[in-house]
């Protein structure tokens, strides 16, 4: 396990994330522009139907389970509820972004934005290209307090 692999996996994860979440919104706006798109702080521009392969939410969900189950050690079905927010939840984050703790039995990774700090706690034994796995999503929002589990 090296920095460079952890930064290369989280930067998958988070993208995938965030795109699920930004095909949700086109979906859930008929792949029709909202006017004020810009001003919801979204790093990416609004995705049309012809850039996306997914059409509808049943293969949202599909996608969705697909990218959590590839990434993340609790695995989910199809009975579990999905998370979906926009601004996406990373917002499309650089290596910039990423603050990469390497200890004996894995790596701790704080993701900073204007949203507040993420922590994923990564650990060997994934079962991906990589051989990693991320173990626990806590988030701390920027105005302060301690972490609060999004998944463990």
């Amino acid at each position: 396990m090296t920095k460079e692999s952890i930064e290369q996996f989280v930067l998958e994860y988070t993208k995938g994330v965030d795109l699920l979440d930004c095909v949700n919104y086109a979906i859930q706006n008929g792949f029709e522009e909202p006017e004020d798109y810009n001003g919801y702080g979204c790093n990416i521009g609004f995705i049309k139907a012809e850039d996306s392969s997914v059409k509808d939410e049943a293969g949202l969900k599909e996608w969705y389970l697909n990218h959590h189950n590839k990434y993340v050690k609790k695995k989910m079905d199809e009975n579990d509820s999905l998370e979906f927010s926009f601004p996406p939840m990373f917002n499309f984050v650089s290596s910039q972004d990423l603050n990469i703790q390497l200890h004996e039995n894995g790596a701790d990774v704080e993701v900073d934005n204007s949203n507040g700090t993420y922590l994923l706690k990564i650990k060997n034994g994934g079962d991906n290209e990589h051989d990693l796995v991320i173990d626990s999503l806590h988030f701390k929002m920027p105005w302060g307090g301690d972490y609060s589990p999004i998944f463990e």
